[in-house]
């Protein structure tokens, strides 16, 4: 019961917010202003949608595919039981014995980029990161939609900013606070639209960033990491060639476009509406598990790095392949 309510406060939070701020810029902002409160109510609805979008959807979870569901772990772990082919041969993030990664907890095999998320108890494709706001985590099939909210969110935030700011300079220039008492209601919209353009201006920036890089929060903290450690070993005389060829993000497809593209789709409408790419929608009708976040490609330059490297990890490091 209580889990369940930590669950809804943020979602009430999120969609009062924006109603409250709608309702007051429209009755006490806009009078006779037709423009504006379509131009509001336009991108509340769309916000909103796209915000009921990311917690329906989900980000996905490898339980969802049968073929990768754990018949027996403890064979699993040993090597008698086997991943489907199609990791096999198009999975490229193994653990340190050279097998692909498992689950202990969902008993699932774990495709790259996929994670577990110990709020949620449960394992998604390609996660990027578990979002308070929306008491879900962002992952492979929501992440377009995700990132679609902020750009929503943003605009709305400096619409509502710029609107608020020019009637309160408007109020001060006419010297209307002789004849009345300055709406507080007003003001609050006004300084939430500033905090908020902001934040959100610098948070949008960063999800863009790492998605025109095709990088999850996950594996920028994990990138970052590795690139450290390689500078300690490089300072301390002793580097780690195996380390360098794996502090690269091996997702890149080389180009900014095609990496977002793979997110986001490849056309204007598919940039802009909350609407599943045409890419996804494809596999599925097809029934193929092209683009459905059980495998990803990987740059042509480092997948001949990568193969001898996992294959090195095996012969030298024969250990247990679970999760840990």
């Amino acid at each position: 019961m209580a889990c369940n309510l930590l669950s809804l406060f943020p979602k009430v939070l999120t969609i009062s917010l924006y109603c409250y701020t709608s309702a007051i810029v429209i009755y006490y902002v806009s009078y006779n202003n037709v423009i504006i409160p379509i131009i509001i109510i336009t991108i509340l609805v769309i916000a909103l949608y796209t915000y009921l979008l990311v917690i329906y959807v989900g980000p996905g979870s490898p339980l969802d595919h049968k073929p990768l569901i754990i018949k027996n772990l403890a064979n699993a772990e040993i090597g008698l039981e086997e991943p489907p082919s199609f990791m096999t041969l198009k999975n490229y993030t193994l653990k340190s014995d050279g097998r692909l990664r498992l689950c202990r907890s969902c008993f699932v095999w774990k495709p790259d980029r996929t994670h577990h998320c110990s709020n949620c108890n449960r394992c998604f494709l390609r996660m990027d990161h578990h979002c308070p706001w929306f008491a879900s985590c962002i992952g492979f099939k929501n992440q377009k939609f995700f990132i679609q909210f902020l750009e929503y969110t943003t605009l709305y935030s400096i619409i509502i900013c710029a609107i608020t700011s020019n009637f309160l300079y408007h109020w001060f220039k006419q010297e209307n606070y002789e004849n009345e008492d300055i709406n507080l209601q007003v003001v609050f919209v006004w300084l939430l639209a500033i905090v908020t353009s902001i934040s959100m201006i610098a948070f949008t920036w960063y999800s863009i960033y790492l998605v025109v890089n095709n990088m999850t929060i996950i594996e920028s903290s994990a990138l970052r990491a590795h690139r450290e450690e390689l500078e300690i070993l490089h300072d301390s005389g002793h580097p780690d060639p195996m380390l360098a060829s794996r502090a690269v993000n091996i997702f890149d497809l080389g180009s900014k476009r095609r990496n977002w593209d793979s997110v986001m789709g490849s056309t204007w409408m598919e940039w802009l509406f909350p609407i599943t790419t045409y890419r996804q929608r494809s596999s599925i009708a097809n029934g193929s598990y092209d683009d459905q976040g059980l495998y990803f490609p990987v740059d042509k330059k480092l997948k001949r790095d990568i193969q001898l490297q996992n294959r090195l990890l095996t012969r030298l490091t024969p250990r247990s392949s679970m999760d840990v």
